[in-house]
């Protein structure tokens, strides 16, 4: 398994994703067991896809979040009739991707869709907050929209390219709410197909800034073992990364990356909840 992506508000990590390989025995079991911790609460779900192997939690709630592929409706009558399957709404099919987000301790369920574009969203559905109001300085990727457990849309949200052009996302931003707060220091470097998110109200109103980020995966070698450090430009201005397995990156002399000084056991990092009598703590995956 390894960190897949991290979700930063306001200079902290709010929701962190791994990727399992679906290749291990043991790292499908885990996932498995986390699914059905999700299906004694929410016993009905039905999905586009099986059950997959990219699954994430929020830092600061009780909340599962895992990501599923998004058929085209032919191939979704052929999921159906072959692995008995069925999509619990419309909406779900023919896009990128869908994130599913689970709050086990009230027992509610979210649902965000992101489309593969801007044409598989179709203009006509662009709100007036943003249909004519994106200035031609930042570059849309795509579009999502949020909805509750009765697939009411409550969200909606723009994904914007942020590679070596932070400051003029971060200007279209301040044109919508000056007061937010921003993911990340405007000089911080970025990936390439790292996103900012601007969430919106049904309203048109800008209530969220986030950024929908990759860390660098590097191979070291310590003790004669092979490890992974996780890491990012970013780092250092994250207030909350000792809740993480990210390091700051350091560097020898000549500017060449080098081994942490404070390296961090990874697998102490991940944790989702699981139902203790009435209430949910997160625990290890080894102790799943």
């Amino acid at each position: 398994m390894f960190l897949h992506r991290v979700l930063i508000e306001d200079c902290k990590v709010v929701t962190r994703v791994w990727w399992f390989d679906p290749t291990k025995l043991s790292e499908v079991k885990f996932t498995r067991k986390v699914h059905e911790e999700i299906n004694k609460a929410f016993p009905n779900e039905t999905y586009t896809y099986p059950v997959n192997h990219i699954y994430g939690m929020n830092h600061y709630d009780n909340c599962i979040i895992f990501h599923m592929c998004s058929p085209e409706i032919d191939e979704m009558k052929t999921l159906e009739r072959k692995c008995e399957l069925k999509a619990q709404n419309n909406i779900l099919l023919g896009k990128a991707y869908i994130r599913y987000m689970y709050d086990m301790k009230n027992k509610n369920k979210y649902i965000e869709v992101v489309y593969r574009d801007k044409e598989n969203f179709g203009e006509d559905n662009w709100s007036k907050s943003y249909r004519t109001g994106v200035p031609t300085t930042v570059q849309i990727n795509t579009v999502s929209e949020f909805f509750d457990k009765d697939f009411n849309k409550i969200y909606e949200s723009l994904l914007i390219h942020g590679y070596n052009n932070v400051q003029a996302v971060y200007d279209y931003a301040d044109t919508l709410n000056k007061d937010l707060p921003k993911p990340i220091p405007v000089d911080k470097k970025l990936h390439k197909d790292d996103l900012f998110k601007f969430i919106f109200d049904m309203e048109g109103n800008l209530v969220k800034l986030q950024l929908f980020a990759h860390v660098d995966r590097v191979g070291i070698r310590d003790k004669g073992s092979n490890k992974t450090e996780y890491k990012a430009d970013y780092a250092d201005c994250i207030n909350n990364l000792n809740e993480t397995e990210i390091v700051i990156p350091e560097y020898d002399g000549n500017g060449n990356p080098i081994k942490s000084s404070q390296p961090k056991n990874n697998e102490e990092y991940i944790l989702f909840p699981k139902a203790r009598d009435k209430e949910y703590e997160k625990i290890n995956f080894k102790d799943y």
